[in-house]
């Protein structure tokens, strides 16, 4: 399946339908959407660190939601009524007070339902800190 969006579309996009996170986009890179597959990276600061020094897990869970959709979006091309429906979220390890690496899969591929997997892994240990599915609803096309 041939991509709709590359990386630089859909950063433009992304931060045309979300200017609310014009702070974080300097933080997050969109390196790689492929077919049915992508990857960021996001650089932590002390705003997404939690009490002991350890990266919170809504930075976490943004990072994969986000990622999710952004692999969706380049697949599928510019839907902004796309909405998650479902994120089940496992902490597998605590991460290092390091850069983020999010490698995504989309699994199914469907013309209403979507459903991918994103790993979340620590840039310099190569740690995998958290695995989570998640699945998004497309609007119908419009007849």
């Amino acid at each position: 399946m041939p991509i709709i969006l590359n990386e630089t579309e859909v950063t433009n996009y992304l931060k045309e339908v979300f200017p609310e996170l014009s702070a974080q986009w300097p933080l997050l890179n969109i390196e790689k959407i492929s077919d049915l597959e992508g990857k960021f990276t996001l650089k932590i600061d002390e705003s997404m660190l939690r009490p002991g020094g350890t990266i919170s897990g809504p930075t976490m869970m943004a990072l994969a939601d986000l990622a999710i959709y952004a692999t969706i979006l380049g697949n599928i091309g510019p839907k902004a009524l796309a909405v998650t429906t479902n994120l089940t979220f496992d902490f597998m390890n605590k991460p290092p007070q390091d850069d983020l690496i999010c490698k995504c899969q989309i699994l199914k591929l469907g013309k209403r339902l979507i459903t991918a997997r994103a790993e979340i892994l620590s840039k310099n240990s190569n740690l995998l800190c958290t695995h989570a599915v998640g699945t998004y609803s497309i609007p119908p096309a419009k007849s």
